[in-house]
């Protein structure tokens, strides 16, 4: 399942990020990486995901076409 797909409320473990160097090192400055765990907080159709990170606690938007490229499973 994608990030882009995950229903708010609900707790994933990044799998993996598929795309370039320049998203892994934009998404690492926004403090998500592989095997991160995130709270999906909300969602819109086609549209940003904001997410909680379990462990650090600050909130990050990730747009639609980046969070479609993010791979998850529940946690």
């Amino acid at each position: 399942m994608m990030l882009s797909e995950s229903p708010p409320g609900k707790k994933v473990r990044v799998k993996a990020i598929h795309g370039g160097r320049g998203m892994l090192m934009r998404l690492s400055a926004m403090g998500i990486r592989e095997g991160d765990v995130l709270l999906v907080v909300s969602r819109l159709p086609m549209g940003p995901v904001i997410v909680e990170h379990a462990v650090h606690g600050h909130r990050v938007i990730v747009g639609h076409g980046m969070a479609s490229r993010i791979e998850v499973v529940p946690e």
